[in-house]
């Protein structure tokens, strides 16, 4: 069976340096057994968890209140309380925003599948490897000085630097949604260079040229299957499809 490999446990390889991490890590559940790999360890000790809820309760203050107003959510989001992390923008729904938003805003969490070309490109045989579909935490677009719009994908990090592995992690992302938006007819003007030390800013942005019919090319009527993403709490809620004045 393939090993299933991510933006993220790619970040973490790098982050431990350990070779058996990634070979573990990347076999199914099913497997475990029959390849010799042992289950992993549950993290207990509080100082671990204490480290993730700081994580993400960063990710929240940046998302329902620097960005506030300006970022588009899961349907539902942070309701009945559950976490806001655990909202997701479908893919459908994710082809719709990344095609249509504007300098200034940005999408929390789209989920992106992993297309053939990715593999083609990068020599990945889907026999060995498999990239399940991931998610960014935001991406954000912005405008270039010669009226170029530029997707940047951003990991927002509790972390007072940028480390190699949110560079891997975020670079990867980007490499991913560059060949995704090929693969959506979507012309990459080029790629560009967006790392910046001390803020949560790692990877690459991809400068689009959208064509008007890209938006619309999705199967199906994604209007009615897709979700209908809304704004924080505190602001304005609004579809992918209307523009507010």
């Amino acid at each position: 069976m393939p090993k299933v490999i991510s933006p993220s446990r790619l970040a973490r390889f790098y982050f431990h340096e350990c070779e058996r991490y990634l070979r573990y890590s990347s076999v199914r559940a099913e497997d475990r057994e029959r390849e010799g790999v042992p289950r992993p360890v549950r993290e207990t000790r509080p100082v671990a968890q204490a480290i993730l809820d700081s994580g993400l309760a960063w990710e929240e203050e940046v998302v329902e209140h620097l960005l506030s107003g300006h970022v588009y959510l899961a349907e539902g989001a942070g309701e009945d309380g559950k976490p806001l992390s655990e909202s997701v923008i479908d893919q459908a729904t994710a082809r719709r925003l990344l095609t249509s938003i504007e300098p200034g805003e940005s999408v929390y969490q789209p989920e992106l599948a992993v297309p053939p070309r990715f593999y083609e490109r990068y020599g990945l045989d889907p026999d060995v490897v498999h990239w399940p579909p991931c998610r960014p935490d935001l991406v954000e677009a912005d405008a270039t000085p010669n009226g170029e719009t530029v997707l940047r994908v951003i990991d927002i990090k509790a972390s007072p630097g940028v480390k190699l592995s949110h560079r891997i992690q975020a670079t990867v992302y980007s490499l991913v949604l560059e060949c995704l938006l090929e693969e959506w007819g979507v012309r990459v003007v080029r790629m560009v260079r967006a790392l910046q030390n001390g803020d949560a800013q790692a990877g690459l942005g991809v400068a689009r040229a959208v064509p008007h019919d890209a938006r619309e090319a999705v199967p199906g009527d994604e209007r009615s299957a897709g979700q209908n993403p809304q704004r924080p709490r505190g602001a304005p809620r609004r579809s992918a499809t209307h523009k507010e004045p």
